[in-house]
């Protein structure tokens, strides 16, 4: 059992190195299998298509993020308390996956309509949006936060996670040349995103 979910792990670590390099589209599961070190028939025994790797990856990402963000959501603190704790949540995540912005910019551009179906057909991820809509749209009645369309708040709050991760070959080369420089970088725009999205969703 350790063996062959160590075996799948690294079947979903190949195809996120293969994605990002070529897009869903252009990629091919033998080249998954490649970069794995596995065969195509064991490859096809853990998936039968690329389609359902991008799940499978989309999927383990949601698990690591969604019920924390429910969870923290529902507690009975303010909402300035809120907003740390999820930066918090989201920052460990992508610590720990460094792909997955670029990885999702690079999708969306290349199959918009493949994303959004997915996302679309996904019952957690539509349970998710709504609960974030209730919660938000609660606070902002309650006079906690400034009032605001969702869309521009989601974009403003994941436009700021996201963005080193998308800059990431850009900041390598010129501001964090080494892990250590790299993790203060990523602390000190975890401290300004919360600074930044807390001040500017004051009432």
């Amino acid at each position: 059992m350790i063996e062959s979910c160590s075996t799948k792990q690294k079947i979903i670590e190949s195809a996120q190195h293969v994605f990002l390099e070529k897009g869903l589209e252009k990629a091919k599961m033998q080249d998954i299998a490649n970069v794995a070190g596995i065969s195509r028939t064991s490859l096809n025994y853990y998936f039968k298509t690329k389609e359902n790797l991008f799940q499978e990856i989309i999927e383990q990402m949601l698990d690591g993020v969604l019920p924390k963000v429910g969870d923290v959501l529902k507690e009975n603190k303010s909402i300035q308390c809120k907003i740390d704790a999820v930066i918090d949540i989201y920052d460990g995540m992508l610590r720990e996956n460094e792909f997955i912005p670029r990885f999702l910019f690079v999708e969306i551009q290349r199959n918009p309509k493949m994303f959004f179906d997915f996302v679309n057909k996904s019952s957690r991820i539509q349970e998710y949006l709504l609960l974030v809509s209730e919660i938000l749209s609660q606070e902002m009645e309650n006079g906690n936060m400034r009032k605001m369309p969702l869309d521009r708040l989601l974009t403003i709050f994941y436009g700021l996670l996201f963005c080193p991760y998308l800059l990431n070959p850009l900041l390598s080369q010129y501001w964090t040349k080494n892990t250590k420089a790299k993790i203060a970088f990523l602390d000190d725009h975890k401290r300004n995103t919360k600074k930044l999205l807390n001040d500017f969703f004051e009432v």
